[in-house]
Parts: C-alpha cells; sequence; structure tokens
C-alpha cells in the first residue's frame, strides 16, 4: 500500500458524502449550423472546441471557428480551471473529460462538449482526477443513452450522484501528490517509447555491419526453379480450425515466422493438389497486401497440411545449390529489393497494392558465395528471435505503464 493511499484511507471516514451539484456548475456548449465552422479563423468568429479536442490534454489544433454571434452568453467562453466533457460521444467515451490548464486564445465549446466550472471550495486539479477516476466513467457509461452512434449522458442524473469529498486543503494536497506520481509515469512511459523506438532502428544498424556493396547483384528470378501460385478458393469468414483445411490470408505472411492461426476455412469440401498444401522449408512471399508488407515474405517451419495456399500467396522454389532460402528471405527486406517491390507494385490503394511475378523475378538482391550467406543468415535469425523478446518486454512495459495512472486513482477514488 502506497503512503499517498494510507492517507486517503485514514482521512477519508471524514469526507463529507454530497451530490456532484455542490462541486461544479454545468455549461452546455454552443449550437451552430454546421455549415458555418470551419477550419480556419474568418472575420466575425472565434474558435470552438469540440469533443474530438477532449483527449488526456485539451487539443487546442483540433479548434473550428463559428460565428462569434453564436455565442450569445460569456459563461460560455472557456475559463482557466474548467473541466471540458464529452457528454455525447460513442457510449465507451461519454464522460471523458481533461482540465483546461491554459487559455491560448478566446475559446468556446460545441453542443457535444459541456464544462463542468468548480464551485469556491473545490480544486479544479481534484475535480479533474476525480472525474477520470473508475467510478465516476462507470457512472457516465450508466447514465448515457443506448444507442448505435451517439450516445448522450443525462447531466441531470449525473449531478444528482453523491460522492465523498475531501476539504479544500486535502483535495490540494491529493491533487498535487497525484499530478506528481502521475507526472513521473509519463516521464517513465516516454523513455520506453523511446527504447521501442531505438529497438526498430537496430534492424539497418545489423544490415551496415553485415552488408556489403562487393557483393555481387543478382536477380531473384537467377535463383529460382519457378514460383508456384495458389488458387482462388470460396471461404467462410470463420478463422479455420487447425484440424480443418484453410486457406492461408495475406496476414500469415508479414514478416518473421509463418502464422498458420491466419486461414479461412473453406466452404464447400474440397481435395486439395499436394503442391497447394504448405510444407516444411516453403518461402512463402505475399503478392498483395499494403504497400509496406506486399512482397512481405516468411519461411515456414514445419507440415501444415491443413494450410493451402491462396490466389494472394506464392511459394519461390529457390536454387539451393545457389542460394540459402534463409538468407533470401532476409536479404528481401533490405532495401534495394524493398525499394523495387514498392516502386513496382501496383494499385491505387494504399490498402491493398499487388505485385506481378515479373517484378518478384526482377527484384535485385546482393549475393555473397553459399558459405557467407548461411553464415549472415543465421546471424540474422538469431538477431531477429532477440529483437522480438526485446520487443514483446518493452510492449509489456508501456502496456503495465498506461494501467498504473488508473491504479493510483482507484487507491484514492475506489473502483
Amino acid at each position: 500500500m502506497s503512503n499517498l493511499e494510507v492517507e486517503v484511507e485514514k482521512s477519508a471516514a471524514r469526507w463529507r458524502v454530497r451530490p456532484l451539484r455542490d462541486a461544479i456548475t454545468p455549461i452546455r456548449g454552443v449550437t451552430f449550423p454546421s455549415g458555418e465552422a470551419r477550419p480556419s479563423p474568418f472575420e466575425g468568429s472565434v474558435a470552438c472546441l469540440t469533443t474530438s479536442a477532449v483527449q488526456s490534454e485539451v487539443v487546442w489544433e483540433s479548434r473550428r471557428f463559428i460565428p462569434a454571434k453564436c455565442v450569445k452568453d460569456p459563461s460560455r467562453f472557456l475559463a482557466f480551471g474548467d473541466l471540458l466533457v464529452s457528454t455525447a460521444n460513442s457510449k465507451a467515451l461519454v464522460g471523458k473529460s481533461c482540465l483546461v490548464r491554459e487559455l491560448p486564445y478566446k475559446c468556446t465549446f460545441g453542443a457535444f462538449v459541456t464544462v463542468f466550472r468548480p464551485k469556491d471550495g473545490f480544486d479544479p486539479g481534484y475535480l479533474s482526477l476525480f472525474m477520470r477516476s473508475k467510478q465516476v466513467m462507470d457512472c457516465c457509461y450508466e447514465l448515457s443513452s443506448n444507442t448505435t452512434n451517439i450516445s448522450n449522458l443525462s447531466i441531470d442524473d449525473l449531478l444528482s450522484k453523491k460522492f465523498p469529498f475531501p476539504s479544500f486543503s486535502e483535495q490540494r494536497s491529493i491533487a498535487n501528490r497525484l499530478f506528481n506520481e502521475i507526472h513521473q509515469l509519463e516521464h517513465a512511459r516516454e523513455s520506453a517509447r523511446k527504447q521501442l523506438a531505438e529497438l526498430d532502428l537496430l534492424p539497418q544498424k545489423l544490415l551496415g555491419q553485415v552488408f556489403s556493396e562487393r557483393w555481387p547483384t543478382v536477380r531473384l528470378g537467377e535463383l529460382l526453379h519457378g514460383i508456384e501460385t495458389g488458387r482462388s478458393l470460396q471461404t467462410t469468414e470463420q478463422i479455420a480450425r487447425d484440424d480443418e483445411l484453410g486457406v492461408i490470408k495475406v496476414s500469415a505472411m508479414t514478416w518473421g515466422e509463418f502464422r498458420p492461426r491466419e486461414a479461412k476455412s473453406i466452404e464447400a469440401d474440397y481435395q486439395p493438389d499436394e503442391h497447394h498444401r504448405i510444407r516444411k522449408g516453403d518461402v512463402l512471399i505475399s503478392r498483395a497486401n499494403t504497400v509496406e508488407l506486399v512482397g512481405a515474405v516468411v519461411r515456414v517451419d514445419r507440415d501444415y497440411p491443413n494450410r493451402l495456399l491462396s490466389d494472394k500467396s506464392l511459394r519461390l522454389v529457390l536454387d539451393e545449390s545457389k542460394c540459402d532460402p534463409d538468407y533470401v528471405v532476409q536479404a528481401l527486406r533490405w532495401p534495394e529489393a524493398r525499394s523495387h517491390i514498392e516502386e513496382n507494385a501496383t494499385g491505387t490503394s494504399n490498402s491493398m497494392r499487388n505485385i506481378s511475378q515479373d517484378t518478384i523475378r526482377e527484384t535485385p538482391l546482393r549475393l555473397p558465395e553459399l558459405q557467407e550467406q548461411s553464415r549472415i543468415a543465421s546471424t540474422l535469425k538469431s538477431f531477429h528471435v532477440e529483437l522480438g523478446r526485446a520487443r514483446t518486454a518493452s510492449n509489456a512495459q508501456l502496456v503495465e505503464l498506461d494501467l498504473l495512472p488508473q491504479r493510483l486513482l482507484a487507491q484514492v477514488f475506489g473502483n
């Protein structure tokens, strides 16, 4: 139990239970014709924040500009210490709030937002943390309408809810301690993000150590006995079980290890040709995907007799007297190969690009001696395994750090 939790536990018995309306004055946002909101200021306009501005901090850059005449009540201009609350949003986001810590310009707020303005005797910082607590967010969820797109929070019902509130001095003390601890957590999160970014740079650094421009350049087609294609089959939207036939999706070939669970089950009884089944040692390449992933290549670790090539996947049949398949898998990730594939991918949408077999055959690869290929492939394979573990650990650390602020709030405000 933290020192803050102990202090709160000792003091909570003295806290006065009172309705939320004792602590804040609600001010509803202004309405305006949707066609009159513009991205840039114009004569007679004023900045206006919408629900998209309500994040962990106010996103001032998201402001729109509306005619100033729409703001008939001066109280509808933001003041320092206001709480911006999203009161019309998707149900999961209704009640989301943030504290106005600065006023870079005169600004109002739209109808999907309500300002909770703290009354005398209530600390804005404390209330901002209180509004983020699970018990308040759960109340907001319960008191919002059940609609498909936009849910509306019943503000009057929320204001009638009773909560224990400490004295003003205790509010200040708790808020200062919590903000300090949350600031430290954010610093730790930033360090973890930098560590993850540095991990992403390591492959290029290692490539610089193993790559040599003295190696001759060959075309991938010179290393192939052939390219084998899959078939277009009628599939369901269900993920294929391990014990049933499934056609692999392009996500089964998203760099690194083969993902056999990324497969759709087949609608009708089908007896595939043997060369459509995925086998140990296969080098598979995706002929259709996003710009970054089209041409992604994987090496299959074992036989998967219930997994079939799709019309978007190809098997590269390599001449192993000339090349090490594991080396080719790694070399196809290098800048020369990736530039060729991405520049020659066709399609108008970034969400789906295609490459032809001719493009694949013309892909340039640097090719050292066979023994050197095997050495490099072993080094890079081990490196990517360790890198994957490091990324997993860093991502787990970020997830844990993301959960800690809510745990801190729970210490003070309960679950």
